[in-house]
């Protein structure tokens, strides 16, 4: 991930969803635990337009796939 951006996502296992959302659960040392890096997490890079620079573009189009520049 280093490579495009100097931030690393959070990557939940399904099973925390619920957890994380909860707006009753603030407490730092509650959520840190979550934040851990999953090995078993995949991510796909793949080049986008910069349609979904906007954040008024809220459509499957921001993540159609597009041919990289040469």
């Amino acid at each position: 991930m280093r490579e495009l951006h100097d931030w690393m996502p959070v990557i939940l296992p399904t099973d925390l969803y619920g957890d994380w959302l909860d707006s009753n659960l603030q407490e730092p040392d509650a959520l840190k635990p979550m934040l851990v890096l999953d090995s078993e997490s995949e991510i796909t890079f793949r080049p986008v337009s910069t349609f979904v620079d906007n954040p008024r573009n809220d459509s499957p189009a921001c993540i159609e796939p597009v041919q990289p520049s040469a």
